[in-house]
C-alpha cells in the first residue's frame, strides 16, 4: 500500500514540476521582432528665472491691493555711506560671539551645522578639523 501512495505522489509531483516548468520557458520568450528604437531624452534646457516686472498702480487697484484713492508710498532712499574713520582711530573689530556646541552620542558634521543654521565648512575652520567624519562624545565644537 505504501508503495502505490508514494507512486502516485512522486507522480503527481513530476507531473507538477513540468507545468511549472513549460509554464516559466513559455512566459519567458522573446519576440522574434526587434523592439523599436528609444529616442534618446533630452534634458530641459535650465530655465533662468527672471525678475518680477514691475506692476502698474491701476493693477494693484484693480486685485483690491491698495485703495485708489491713497497716493503710492515712495521707497526709503538708501542711507548715505559713512566715511571710514581715520586710521589711528579704527579699532580692531570686536570677536564675534561663538557658541560651543559639545557632541553628543549619533551628532554628525552636517547635522550640527543644520541645527545652528552654520555650513558645515564654517565649524570645520573655526575648529581646525583634520578629519570632520570622526567627532567624538564630549567634544566641543566653536560654532560661528
Amino acid at each position: 500500500m505504501m508503495n502505490k501512495t508514494r507512486m502516485v505522489f512522486y507522480g503527481s509531483l513530476g507531473a507538477l514540476v513540468s507545468v511549472l516548468i513549460w509554464s516559466f520557458i513559455g512566459g519567458c520568450h522573446t519576440s522574434s521582432r526587434p523592439l523599436p528604437p528609444v529616442p534618446p531624452a533630452e534634458e530641459p534646457a535650465p530655465e533662468e528665472i527672471a525678475p518680477p516686472a514691475p506692476v502698474s498702480q491701476e493693477t494693484l487697484i484693480e486685485e483690491g491691493i491698495t485703495a485708489g484713492d491713497q497716493p503710492p508710498v515712495a521707497a526709503e532712499p538708501p542711507p548715505a555711506p559713512k566715511e571710514a574713520p581715520a586710521a589711528e582711530a579704527v579699532e580692531a573689530p570686536a570677536p564675534a560671539p561663538s557658541r560651543t556646541h559639545t557632541v553628543a552620542k549619533g551628532d554628525t558634521l552636517w547635522g550640527i551645522s543644520k541645527q545652528y543654521g552654520v555650513t558645515t565648512k564654517a565649524i570645520e575652520e573655526a575648529n581646525k578639523l583634520a578629519d570632520p567624519d570622526r567627532l567624538s562624545v564630549g567634544q566641543q565644537l566653536v560654532i560661528p
